[in-house]
């Protein structure tokens, strides 16, 4: 289970990408930065758990 602490880190790099992510235009950076995003956060989480 994810720790309070670590739940709003995640919250709060998902509303940083999508800040980011709300003013490009193109899709395909869209794309990478939400891809970049999870990626950071799956990490985020793999390292708690370890």
């Amino acid at each position: 289970m994810l720790t309070d602490p670590l739940a709003d880190e995640i919250a709060a790099r998902i509303e940083k990408a999508a800040r980011r992510a709300n003013f490009i235009h193109d899709s395909a950076v869209r794309r990478e930065i939400c891809v970049a995003a999870a990626l950071d956060i799956l990490a985020m989480i793999n390292s708690e758990r370890n």
